[in-house]
């Protein structure tokens, strides 16, 4: 399937380059992952359930998102569908685009996950700002992949 994506937002180029004189932030740069490091930040699905790079269920309730007061881990989808999670975001070192170097994303927001359970799924990413359509997009690749989507809480901004 062809995702619609949503580019990293024009404020944030460059936020990686330590010698980028127009970063958006000052103390550090953000990290960005390679495509390598990045599989340990890989969800999977199996038997409907979310599962982490390393076989276990995949749980938020020891996360921490800047956008919101509850365990919620930050995720993107990228292109291809591949989804990436970290349950730490920090401020100035490691967001959104960290995940995916910047690239365009099929999605981007947050997730709450209990036991592999999904939970919640939001839009609320500064770094890309995407729209409703594109949590949609993720909800309807679980869907396809056996996860139930039903009764999981849209928040959308």
């Amino acid at each position: 399937m062809v995702w619609r994506t949503v580019p990293l937002l024009d404020l944030y180029r460059g936020e990686d380059d330590p010698a980028n004189p127009d970063r958006w932030c000052c103390p550090g740069v953000v990290d960005y992952l390679s495509p390598e490091e990045r599989e340990a930040y890989r969800l999977d699905v199996k038997n409907g359930k979310l599962y982490d790079s390393e076989g276990g269920l995949f749980d938020t309730r020891d996360a921490t998102s800047v956008h919101s007061n509850e365990p919620r881990a930050i995720f993107v989808m990228a292109p291809d569908g591949s989804i990436y999670v970290s349950k730490q975001q920090r401020i100035h070192r490691f967001h959104h685009s960290s995940l995916v170097a910047g690239d365009s994303v099929a999605a981007a927001g947050e997730i709450e996950v209990e036991d592999g359970i999904l939970r919640l799924v939001s839009n609320k990413s500064g770094h890309y700002r995407p729209l409703a359509e594109h949590a949609d997009q993720l909800l309807e690749l679980l869907a396809e992949q056996g996860v139930e989507v039903r009764g999981v809480t849209k928040d959308y901004v």
